[in-house]
């Protein structure tokens, strides 16, 4: 049989991280909370398309420290949206396992 899921989204101060345990302990299963939202990965794409476009502009590659720091930016933008993208699947991984078969 299939685990229950307990989602809660909430907006801040709305008490989540008070309900959600109470509720996953009336249902007997554990309580994760929210660790992030698409919007964080939305977030981080758009920092990445953002400096992508300063690295189209030929001005950024005026001195070699600007071209190094942007570069540097860019990296750090890749790198973190990877990660965003590891925990997504990690998490959806977490409660595929926890819901059990279809």
């Amino acid at each position: 049989m299939a685990r229950p899921i307990v989602t809660l989204f909430e907006l801040y101060g709305a008490g989540a991280e008070e309900i959600g345990p109470k509720v996953a302990d009336a249902l007997e299963v554990p309580w994760e909370p929210q660790a992030f939202t698409s919007a964080s990965i939305e977030a981080a794409e758009t920092a990445l398309r953002e400096l992508e476009d300063e690295l189209a502009d030929p001005g950024t590659w005026s001195t070699p420290e600007k071209s190094e720091r942007a570069g540097e930016r860019h990296e750090e933008a890749k790198r973190r949206l990877a990660e965003l993208y590891a925990e997504w699947e990690e998490a959806e991984a977490a409660v595929s396992a926890a819901a059990g078969p279809a």
